[in-house]
């Protein structure tokens, strides 16, 4: 008998360093639920730019362009992707992430706490990004798991987490093209408890980052998806989205920047070894 977990896939979750977020975009201001945070490292840019000389610093990959491009607003992205939207998943939810960041663009924001440096350069971001952007087009674009593709065989018709699917899962990490599926499949293997997978199992065997093997693994899954959605670079909709959660958000800023705040070298080392092992193995 199949069981499942009570938390569910949604293509609208973003995980980074253990953070589970609920992407809700209320008021112009994000709503957060947190599952698990790791803390921003306190080190200088300076110790971080040394440590990704020495410990070998997380790879972007460049084997193909992603559907987001630099410098991409919501009107060319809209433009470019809305025939397609329809028939191609990967269209449809970065349509459906892009037009979540840009509802309620024209009201005031809720929150009462001081705007920081960080806040300011999302808010300025935003501001360029959804100029062209309605709200209807959130509810237009909206997702749920039934518009997932190979890993909706992962989920049950609630949405819930089905026991026991962990080789479909790797499966789709090391042959799906879709960053949405890519995605979908790393959030399986990360909270589903009866999950394994030995990727980096002897990197961490007999060191304390044991405990944090499913959060590395799911960095480097992230770390593949990126190259298809395109979304990871300066400017990109994943690295605004995380950078705001954390309020580390900065003039250049990429995702891999973010991760190298969040994690240590030696977890940054970890998850750069996954990653040539996925890519080797996706070859």
């Amino acid at each position: 008998m199949t069981t499942r977990t009570t938390l569910k896939i949604s293509l609208a979750l973003v995980t980074v360093a253990g953070l589970v977020t609920l992407i809700i975009v209320r008021n112009g201001s994000f709503a957060e639920a947190a599952y698990a945070q790791s803390p921003v490292q306190t080190n200088s840019r300076a110790a971080r730019e040394e440590a990704k000389v020495q410990y070998a610093p997380l790879n972007r990959v460049a084997d193909h362009r992603g559907l987001y491009l630099q410098g991409d607003t919501y009107e060319t992205l809209s433009s470019r992707l809305k025939a397609r939207a329809k028939d191609d998943l990967d269209a449809r939810a970065l349509l459906a992430d892009a037009s979540a960041q840009c509802e309620n663009l024209g009201r005031p924001p809720s929150s009462s706490r001081p705007v920081d440096a960080s806040t300011r350069e999302y808010r300025a971001w935003r501001l360029r990004f959804c100029s062209h952007a309605r709200d209807i087009d959130a509810t237009s674009y909206r997702l749920s798991h039934t518009d997932l593709g190979e890993a909706r065989n992962l989920v049950n018709d609630d949405g819930g987490l089905i026991a026991g699917r962990s080789k479909e899962a790797i499966d789709i990490v090391l042959h799906s093209t879709s960053y949405s599926d890519i995605e979908a499949a790393g959030q399986y293997l990360m909270h589903t408890p009866d999950a394994d997978w030995d990727l980096g199992k002897d990197a961490v065997a007999g060191t304390a980052m044991t405990g944090k093997l499913r959060e590395l693994q799911r960095v480097a899954v992230e770390s593949v998806a990126c190259s298809y959605s395109g979304t990871c670079e300066a400017g990109g909709l994943k690295t605004m989205q995380v950078c705001a959660m954390r309020r580390v958000c900065a003039p250049g800023i990429t995702l891999y920047d973010v991760w190298d705040m969040i994690y240590s070298p030696q977890e940054m080392a970890v998850v750069a070894t996954m990653q040539r092992t996925l890519l080797d193995q996706r070859r």
